[in-house]
């Protein structure tokens, strides 16, 4: 007795699920930054411009329109605070690991976080300020990024699946 069939083989394009992934990785990390200075900036008050622009290299890497505009005649601040700040994306270049960092030296801002600078004047500050402190806007972002990785899904791997077809018996 001779039987004969068909069977389709399901195996897992390893590489175009990777690909995938990577893909989704990527673009959900740069909508959980772009939400994360969205929420920091919303703290962070706006006077000569420097507190603001320690998130402008940050803003660059995802293309976040961060225009910054200081208060009459206090311009200077936006280079000075650009020159305090830093931030970088890490799309994956340690395989599963996407990432982004951010940290400023701009001694009034990390006081102002978790200060009242009006109560106890910080270092650097000249004035009475109009926003005082405390911002908290590092738990604002946080909580902004934590949203949002919350809610990012993997791709399906059953996108990624190839069939081969084997033929048994004659």
């Amino acid at each position: 007795m001779n039987f004969k069939g068909t069977f389709f083989a399901p195996r897992i394009d390893l590489s175009a699920y990777k690909r995938a992934l990577h893909d989704e990785l990527k673009e959900q990390l740069a909508f959980a930054v772009f939400q994360y200075l969205d929420a920091v900036l919303a703290k962070v008050p706006v006077w000569s411009g420097a507190s603001a622009a320690t998130f402008l290299q940050l803003a660059k890497a995802i293309d976040f329109p961060l225009s910054i505009s200081p208060a009459v005649g206090r311009g200077h601040g936006v280079a000075f605070g650009q020159a305090r700040g830093t931030g970088t994306l890490d799309e994956g270049s340690k395989e599963g690991i996407f990432l982004f960092t951010y940290a400023t030296t701009l001694a009034y801002l990390i006081y102002n976080e978790s200060n009242d600078g009006n109560a106890s004047p910080g270092p650097g500050q000249y004035g009475k300020l109009i926003q005082p402190g405390p911002y908290h806007f590092q738990q604002a972002g946080k909580d902004a990024f934590d949203k949002v990785a919350k809610a990012v899904r993997l791709p399906s791997p059953f996108d990624s699946l190839k069939f081969r077809r084997i033929t048994v018996g004659r």
